[in-house]
């Protein structure tokens, strides 16, 4: 699909013709999404942003910008032959199962409102790019959840002084792990075969170079290329005392760090959910689970975590 937009110039007018999106690696969070990207980027014949995280469809500011600001982003232009972008939030942020905000409820979470995330991004993107290819990437939903909650720490979101149940309600950290309630909306308007799943512990953990050469495959380029760096993580985890030395000054543990290396190894003053968090989130998630095994018929015995 290709759009054409005009952009005027001191010395008159200059066509530009930008090349719509033909995949998206809709998520999830935490999930091993950066490293993939990562992966795609370096094969020839795909196009990725810049920027790995565009957030068109489901921050509403963004979606109000219209489709030639998002095409401009991607910034792809024709001849191109794949196109796509990654935007771990698409899968679904807010959207809970029915029944779940009473049991978060019951186990002290509060939902916080986020006006500014779109309810619905699987519909938003569906209206614009209905033949899309979809990847997805699913980790255990409670690990997930922790991570999540390091994440906005991390980014200064959340204070590490505060507890993971009350902060996990917030920005998505809890409402992101309902995969089979997010996946399910996807799958109301994408045909099943357009859609390729990856289990984190399985291909990203155990066996890197295969969930590659299928998502090659998925998207129709060569599946032989062999991308730099494969066994390289991500995103890496950053110690619980690096987590407190960013929320005291921006810069400051990274300044440290440099000085004493050993404090990317410090986990103290602890940030960690307490064992009553991890079952409460097991209990939560259990259901989810069993319902995106029959979705995938693929057993997800994998994650521990959520088995009785």
């Amino acid at each position: 699909m290709v759009f054409r937009l005009r952009s005027a110039w001191a010395f008159g007018t200059l066509d530009h013709v930008m090349t719509a999106p033909s995949f998206l690696l809709i998520g999830a969070q935490k999930a091993g999404t950066t490293w993939l990207a990562g992966m795609l980027d370096q094969h020839p014949e795909i196009h990725t942003p810049a920027r790995k995280e565009l957030h068109h469809f489901d921050l509403r500011a963004n979606l109000e910008r219209g489709t030639e600001a998002y095409l401009a982003d991607i910034g792809a232009s024709p001849g191109v032959r794949v196109v796509g972008e990654a935007t771990p939030n698409y899968l679904g942020v807010l959207a809970v199962p029915e029944g779940a905000e009473a049991r978060l409820a019951a186990g002290g979470v509060q939902l916080a409102e986020h006006p500014e995330v779109v309810d619905d991004p699987a519909g938003e993107i569906h209206a614009c790019y209905p033949d899309l290819d979809l990847v997805v990437m699913f980790r255990d939903p409670v690990a997930r959840a922790v991570s999540a909650w390091r994440h906005h720490i991390r980014r200064g979101r959340i204070s590490p002084r505060t507890s993971f149940r009350d902060a996990c309600g917030r920005h998505g950290i809890l409402t992101m792990g309902f995969y089979h309630h997010h996946l399910r909306r996807w799958l109301e308007l994408y045909p099943r075969e357009r859609l390729l799943v990856h289990i984190f512990e399985e291909g990203v953990k155990a066996s890197p170079e295969k969930t590659i050469r299928s998502t090659f495959e998925h998207l129709g380029v060569d599946p032989s290329f062999e991308p730099r760096n494969v066994h390289q993580a991500a995103n890496e985890r950053a110690s619980d005392l690096e987590l407190h030395l960013r929320a005291i000054r921006p810069g400051l543990a990274d300044r440290v760090t440099k000085l004493v290396p050993a404090v990317t190894r410090v986990n103290w003053p602890r940030i960690a959910p307490t064992d009553d968090d991890r079952a409460f989130l097991a209990d939560l998630y259990r259901d989810d689970v069993r319902a995106l095994e029959a979705l995938l018929d693929r057993p997800l015995d994998v994650w521990e975590s959520v088995r009785p």
